[in-house]
């Protein structure tokens, strides 16, 4: 399986412990910022109007979940890396 890798859209997200919305935050990551993709959860949740799964992921070795509503999901490190210069 190849990796995926992710970018956030929002100001910022919360990392957290697991994938729900009660879960313990672990950290705010910025706008901008590219994750590797672990996983993702089975189904999908909506959250605020928002549809989307939460996704496993790695942020310089801190891993937790965020809610996919707010990343954009892309192939490669590479794009991953040139959509977030897109959005500075």
């Amino acid at each position: 399986m190849s990796t995926d890798w992710g970018v956030i859209r929002s100001p910022f997200l919360r990392l957290r412990e697991e994938p729900l919305q009660k879960a313990k935050i672990t950290a705010h990551l910025r706008r901008g910022t590219v994750l590797e993709i672990i996983s993702r959860t089975e189904a999908k949740e909506t959250i605020d109007d928002a549809s989307a799964y939460w996704y496993q992921v790695n942020y310089g070795g801190l891993r937790g979940w965020v809610f996919g509503a707010f990343l954009e999901v892309l192939d490669s490190k590479s794009e991953a890396e040139r959509f977030a210069r897109d959005l500075e």
